[in-house]
């Protein structure tokens, strides 16, 4: 499931159901942001990309709490999406949990990782409180980020924590947003295990 936030005060935000697709449908609000270039106002000196093709590619933010080696679906997901886009010649960041002595910073597939050092005892599995505790954190990571790159798009894995730090950075930039909710942090769905975690993003929602 895919929403669009709201890059200004006042705009509406549009949710549609996506779950049952892999790719982006030409007509999604991703896809429309990808086809665009580079605006033709000035950046501030920010890093802009530039495809391979020649043309201006797009500087795209990821917001994932799993990333690999860590989590599963959802993080396999983000790091297939990541490395498609930067084949295609886009500048590609993802801001993610640290797990043990992974680096801080690294670049693969063309894709540049930040990991936001935070505590996590499973390499497969994270709590509330731990994601809790990395959405803290991860807001200074993404607000020097942000003050370097000129990110055209941000997409947010997850409700909780990728799409409240997404949509507050979203406010905070300008920039717009996407969010992909990729099935247990959608209300409802297992309520067994995350049922307090559903209460806390029902606002989202």
């Amino acid at each position: 499931m895919h929403a669009i936030g709201p890059a200004r005060h006042g705009e509406r935000r549009r949710v549609v159901d996506s779950r049952a697709h892999r790719r982006e449908p030409a007509s999604s609000p991703l896809a429309r942001q990808l086809r665009r270039r580079s605006r033709t106002s000035p950046s501030g000196g920010k890093r802009r990309a530039r495809s391979t093709r020649g043309i201006a590619g797009l500087n795209i933010l990821q917001l994932s709490y799993e990333y690999p080696p860590i989590g599963g679906g959802g993080s396999r997901v983000v790091f297939g999406l990541s490395r498609e886009l930067a084949a295609r010649g886009h500048e590609v960041h993802v801001v993610t949990m640290r797990f043990g002595g992974l680096p801080l910073r690294e670049r693969c597939d063309d894709v540049t990782v930040h990991r936001v050092p935070c505590i996590r005892r499973s390499k497969f599995h994270c709590s509330l409180p731990e994601a809790g505790l990395y959405s803290v954190r991860a807001r200074s990571v993404l607000a020097d980020l942000a003050s370097s790159v000129h990110f055209d798009v941000i997409h947010g894995h997850f409700i909780l924590p990728g799409g409240i730090n997404a949509n507050w950075l979203s406010r905070r930039s300008g920039r717009p947003y996407v969010l992909t909710a990729h099935g247990s942090d959608v209300p409802g769905y297992n309520p067994h295990r995350l049922q307090l975690a559903h209460f806390l993003s029902a606002p989202l929602w």
